[in-house]
């Protein structure tokens, strides 16, 4: 079993790529081959128009990096719901006491 693999260049950009592979067998006591072959993976990409400093800006970003609309944290927890401990915080199996549960249990695996 071996791969084959093909890259297609253009202009020293990569532009497509094939990878499959090619599964050959003989058998010659039994007078039997098997041969299959078989494309995995195809890509593909074309080229992209480059872009300078003065298009990556029309984006939204200032040029010390910072974010236009920028607010506080004081601000943005405002907004939020207050925060409420949990009543139970043990996460137990219920409100049932140990014994029974347990009696329960029993009872269960008596049928």
């Amino acid at each position: 079993m071996f791969g084959k693999r093909m890259v297609l260049h253009s202009a020293g950009v990569l532009s497509a790529a094939e990878l499959g592979c090619l599964v050959k067998e003989e058998d010659v006591v039994r007078h039997e081959s098997f041969t299959a072959e078989w494309r995995d993976l195809s890509l593909s990409t074309r080229p992209e128009e480059g872009t300078d400093f003065e298009m990556a800006l029309a984006g939204g970003a200032l040029p010390s990096g910072q974010c236009r609309d920028k607010r506080a944290v004081s601000e943005i927890t405002k907004e939020l719901p207050p925060v409420v401990q949990p009543s139970r915080p043990d996460f137990g199996k219920g409100d049932f006491p140990r014994s029974l549960s347990r009696s329960l249990s029993q009872e269960a695996q008596r049928g």
